[in-house]
């Protein structure tokens, strides 16, 4: 597993720099989706030259119909996961955790929850056949197994990819 953190193949603006089209797109965002942050497939999406507003567009009325959150609400139900072991404070303050970190943790958590769930739930939609005719399910929409997913492009390595286009940040 590498270790170097210094260049991140991503480049997602910081919300507070957004200006202009990207201001209005992500407030829009923030507004329809009920979050109170906006997530990195967003801010990336935004420094990807004119991405962020068509594909915020396409998804859009699919977010604003509701549709998203209920069946985000109906998968967690159903999910029905086994809860981890509670965080002891006592044992949270011996590493200089306080209930205020812990409660804030919670609140980052949740927001991305949220937002990536009903990002799950709302861009399925691209993925769901139009059609009930035979072998038209796609494995991502399906859960079939990675054996039938279709030939994908490779993700490139680090090498492989401009220099220009790797984002420097100290660690």
């Amino acid at each position: 597993m590498r270790s170097d953190f210094t260049h991140d193949p991503v480049t997602a603006i910081d919300e507070s720099a957004a200006v202009g089209e990207t201001a209005l797109v992500f407030a829009e965002i923030r507004r329809t989706m009920g979050i109170p942050l906006i997530t990195s497939i967003w801010r990336g999406l935004a420094g990807m030259d004119d991405s962020l507003r068509p594909v915020w567009d396409a998804p859009k009325p699919i977010y604003a119909s509701g549709e998203p959150e209920r069946a985000l609400a109906r998968s967690i139900t159903a999910a029905n996961l086994p809860s981890p072991e509670p965080l002891v404070p006592t044992v949270l303050a011996c590493i200089g955790t306080t209930e205020g970190d812990v409660r804030t943790a919670r609140a980052v958590i949740a927001a991305y929850n949220r937002s990536n769930g009903l990002n799950l739930m709302a861009h399925a939609a691209f993925i769901t056949p139009t059609t009930t005719e035979p072998g038209t399910v796609l494995a991502a929409a399906s859960g079939a197994s990675p054996a039938q997913w279709p030939r994908l492009p490779p993700l490139l390595p680090r090498e492989a990819i401009a220099v220009d286009t790797w984002v420097s940040f100290d660690v």
